[in-house]
């Protein structure tokens, strides 16, 4: 697998790349949801 060569120092970090990404696209995606669910000022800072 050509994939896992070019991960191959730290699997960590393509987890952690990947968890950036989908949490980036979650909260543009669901930033009014999330916002409106919380209902706080900070709710979408919520980290």
């Amino acid at each position: 697998m050509m994939t896992k060569k070019k991960f191959t120092p730290s699997s960590d970090v393509d987890q952690k790349q990947l968890l950036n990404d989908k949490v980036e696209k979650a909260r543009k995606n669901n930033f009014e949801d999330d916002h409106v669910r919380r209902g706080t000022p900070n709710g979408a800072q919520g980290e």
